[in-house]
């Protein structure tokens, strides 16, 4: 099981085709086994293949034993397949489920590019208002705190500051502002967020 987890959560990232193949020899190797469904779902969601997802995580749902989350899933693929709550809800079930720590680490480092999302989005907002107010682009993101001190980001998560007073972004990089284009970005030299 760990080598079809693995599989599934790695494998996407090279070769869907392969990843969907190998899932699918695990199913037919283990056809109790409902969390293979839900790593076929996940591929297929990759995919932006929302209906193949659905079904995977309907037929996993029949399987004696699995999770609810199964049946949620199956319609949350339905309805906002590509939204990022169903990202975030499929990948803490990984790391909650996770029977290896390469798909529970997996899990833990796309929950936070989750949240990177979530924070630019945030600090866009926040610039933007900052703009329309002042007609300026602040000097360093720091004076953009006080309008972030109300934001409320998903999970009841805050925004992070070092001690120098720089936003960061979960992997404790510096968040960097462009003055220039007043928008905010990931630091390319010291991140370990992806960056497109």
């Amino acid at each position: 099981m760990p080598a079809y987890g693995y599989g599934a959560t790695i494998l996407p990232t090279i070769d869907t085709r392969l990843a969907i193949k190998l899932t699918e020899k695990g199913i037919a190797n283990n056809p109790d086994a409902w969390r293979l469904y839900h790593y076929l779902g996940y591929i297929y969601w990759k995919l932006k293949d929302f209906d193949k997802a659905a079904a995977a995580y309907d037929k996993g749902s029949q399987i004696e034993g699995s999770a609810s989350f199964m049946k949620m899933m199956a319609a949350a693929m339905r309805t906002q397949g590509g939204s990022r709550d169903t990202a975030r809800a499929m990948y803490q079930q990984m790391l909650a489920e996770g029977t290896d720590q390469q798909t529970r680490s997996n899990a833990e480092f796309r929950l936070k590019e989750i949240d990177s999302l979530e924070e630019r989005d945030a600090i866009r907002a926040a610039l933007k208002a900052f703009n329309e107010k002042t007609g300026d682009c602040p000097q360093s993101l720091s004076q953009i705190l006080p309008l972030l001190r109300s934001v409320r980001l998903p999970g009841g998560k805050d925004f992070r500051v070092d001690n120098a007073n720089n936003l960061v972004d979960p992997s404790d990089a510096p968040y960097i502002l462009d003055r220039q284009s007043c928008v905010v970005k990931l630091d390319p030299a010291r991140t370990k967020m992806p960056l497109f």
